[in-house]
């Protein structure tokens, strides 16, 4: 649990300011937001891979599949949720 608060702590800095030029901060808001998307995105993965699973995907290929999807939904979920310039 420890890794993943640490994880979190990099990954809003690096996504932020790398991926998405934020220059917002420490917002609590936008810091919140992004832990619910990393437990929802962890749900989301968890989910996925059970019903791949479900259906006769080995477990490792689930997670090999969910990567994409958990990417391209992270990717849209952090440019128009969190990491915008407004205060939505």
């Amino acid at each position: 649990m420890i890794s993943q608060v640490c994880n979190g702590c990099f990954g809003y800095i690096l996504y932020g300011r790398l991926v998405f030029n934020f220059s917002g901060g420490n917002d609590i808001k936008k810091i919140s937001r992004y832990y619910i998307w990393l437990a929802g995105a962890w749900l989301i993965n968890w989910l996925g891979i059970a019903l791949l699973v479900e259906k006769g995907v080995k477990e490792s290929l689930g997670g090999i599949i969910m990567i994409a999807p958990l990417a391209c939904a992270s990717y849209i979920i952090q440019k128009n949720w969190i990491f915008t310039d407004g205060n939505t």
